[in-house]
């Protein structure tokens, strides 16, 4: 392969069993066979007759190409390009590079590693307009009114639990009732970890009208994610493996739940995306006998990414060229201030410049200081767009590659961190006022 399409060693799409080879665009699940004799192959050579399976969304894209399972994969670039408009905030996933040592066939890596060493693909998509996994069409966003009552019916004390007559108001979704609570419960975590433990006594996953529908299972797992933010974490562990455990007696409605967690607490784009929820259930499915040996590699995969930079850890070093001049590190400049916010983002991004404005009128607590890093490989972009950002933060090219060596796992721009005086993480993501 020419120097311009080589992959790192560790995740060489050349390497044996690497077979990954499509393409994913949102709100779009059609996967077709294509003759790889109609794409102009540039890496090694395949048996003829080899098929690449891309996915037709808005139009065709050819990555890669395989002849069967195990067998080294060939690289095929784009027959054309798409402008940043025709694949905005449509492309999901690339299958492209193996980040699992080889060992799992088929496994995808998050789209940002393989673009930046793939340069007419980085041309053709626009970076932080995709998000790894999310393949369902259904709606994923829960209503407000829903939340608010969840949070009100938690506060409140227990003169009415509400029972199976009581549900149906908005009769579009069936919802399982809530459990009724005990009397002696009255705090927000006993409830919540009551709730939770018995949120799908009701279900029953072997009937497929519910356990498949889309709409009833999106609806009820909002509800039941949305009693996590009340809840401690060995009630969050406990009711994410009570809900595998109930699921796993239909392997069909099984992946299928598993679909819908991944696309409600794994996509950024998800209003309820929450990497220390998520974890809860990656536990409970590596503790269970449900996954086969790529399920398995895949949540031991994101749990260890997840893991990185959690709530409570010391956030990873890096050093940092500023835009004034001058070197400096992250635990340097965290000691200087009571309290970083720390925002890796893409200049290329349109929802990191979208939050960049956000900031830029938020307010921040007292001794907050804000070091936005652009952490990607076109240097020369960052020094042409840096100035752009609000004069009073500290603006940052990472000199470390903290992307290719996993450093920090950023599957979609921006990324937010909150740290105190030690580089400690008090939160990712927080909710912005």
């Amino acid at each position: 392969m020419s120097g311009a399409h080589n992959c790192p060693q560790a995740i060489s799409p050349l390497s044996e069993g690497a077979y990954v080879v499509s393409a994913m665009y949102r709100n779009s699940v059609i996967m077709n066979d294509i003759d790889i004799g109609k794409w102009r192959n540039t890496g090694k050579s395949v048996k003829n007759g080899a098929k690449s399976r891309i996915l037709l969304g808005m139009g065709k894209i050819a990555v890669t190409a395989g002849s069967a399972e195990g067998a080294p994969v060939a690289m095929i670039h784009p027959t054309h390009c798409y402008p940043k408009s025709g694949l905005h905030n449509q492309l999901q996933v690339i299958r492209l590079c193996n980040p699992l040592r080889g060992r799992d066939h088929g496994e995808t890596l998050s789209p940002r590693v393989c673009l930046r060493h793939y340069p007419r693909l980085r041309r053709c998509i626009p970076s932080g307009e995709y998000s790894e996994f999310s393949i369902l069409s259904a709606p994923r966003y829960i209503t407000h009114l829903l939340i608010l009552a969840v949070v009100m019916w938690l506060a409140a004390s227990c003169r009415h639990n509400p029972t199976s007559s009581d549900a149906g108001a908005d009769d579009s979704v069936a919802e399982l009732p809530l459990p009724a609570l005990p009397a002696g419960l009255t705090q927000p975590e006993e409830r919540a970890a009551y709730l939770l433990a018995h949120f799908w006594d009701d279900m029953d996953f072997n009937d497929c009208r519910l356990s498949l529908d889309t709409a009833f299972m999106e609806q009820n797992f909002a509800n039941f994610a949305a009693l996590f933010d009340y809840a401690d974490s060995a009630a969050m562990a406990h009711g994410a493996s009570v809900l595998l455990d109930k699921a796993a007696t239909s392997g069909e409605a099984f992946d299928f739940l598993n679909a819908i967690i991944d696309k409600y607490l794994y996509d950024p784009e998800s209003p309820m995306y929450n990497e220390e929820y998520y974890t809860h259930f990656l536990r409970a499915l590596l503790a269970g006998n449900r996954l086969d040996d790529a399920g398995r590699e895949r949540a031991r995969y994101r749990l260890e990414a997840a893991m990185k930079n959690s709530r409570g850890t010391r956030a990873a070093d890096f050093r940092y060229v500023m835009r004034g001049g001058g070197e400096e590190k992250l635990s340097e400049f965290c000691r200087d201030h009571e309290m970083t916010m720390l925002l890796f983002y893409d200049p290329d991004c349109e929802n990191c410049k979208a939050m960049i404005e956000r900031l830029r009128h938020a307010p921040l607590p007292p001794g907050t200081a804000i070091l936005a890093i652009d952490a990607e490989d076109d240097r020369r972009q960052w020094e042409r767009t840096c100035a752009s950002l609000p004069a009073g933060w500290t603006v940052g090219y990472a000199l470390d590659p903290i992307l290719d060596n996993e450093t920090y796992v950023l599957p979609a721009m921006p990324v937010i961190y909150l740290l105190d005086s030690r580089a400690t993480v008090l939160a990712k993501d927080p909710r912005l006022p």
